[in-house]
């Protein structure tokens, strides 16, 4: 038995209707039907009455139902502890050159820290010559400087206003909210 069926069971259940709770899911309605009949397969009882285009819990389905809502309701609740978890051990280490940051390191620790709240954010004083094998070892996440002149190649540097931001190659540094695809 798989989250997928409980959702899907629930769904119906709710709606009373395979077809409006395959829209609500965005799934197709011989998908649902099929989740569902699977489902009632593994756990060896009905759980719907089925006449024409409409749907009843049976006495086991309502049992069922009131079980599968707690255990999605469970499951949701877990994995937003999980991540919580996780965003209060998060940490960011950043080198800065006063000179060159003091107009844009106020206003990107602003936004930085109104977007990722959870994220701790441990700043270091140092010069450009200072942050750069910092930034190599990855003992930094971010440099904000004036740029090198020469600039290793592990290291990419992307220019914020007109001041520069050095940060190991591959490594994935959003200082602004970006839209959520995951």
């Amino acid at each position: 038995m798989e989250l997928r069926h409980l959702r899907y069971f629930v769904a119906v259940a709710e709606e009373e209707n395979v077809s409006r709770a395959a829209s609500k899911l965005h799934v197709s309605q011989p998908g649902i039907s099929r989740q569902i009949h699977d489902l009632e397969d593994e756990i060896g009882f009905l759980l719907f009455e089925r006449s024409g285009k409409s749907v009843r819990l049976t006495v086991a389905g309502k049992i069922f139902f009131g079980e599968a809502r707690d255990i999605l309701q469970r499951t949701a609740d877990a994995v937003k502890k999980a991540r919580a978890g996780l965003a209060s051990r998060a940490e960011i280490n950043v080198g800065y050159a006063p000179s060159a940051t003091v107009e844009i390191l106020p206003r990107a620790l602003r936004a930085f820290r109104g977007s990722f709240p959870g994220v701790r954010v441990t700043l270091h004083d140092l010069s450009a010559k200072e942050m750069l094998p910092l930034l190599l070892q990855k003992k930094l996440d971010i440099g904000l400087t004036v740029p090198p002149r020469k600039l290793p190649r592990e290291l990419d540097m992307k220019e914020l206003d007109a001041t520069k931001r050095a940060s190991p190659s591959g490594q994935r540094i959003h200082w602004q909210h970006q839209s959520s695809s995951a």
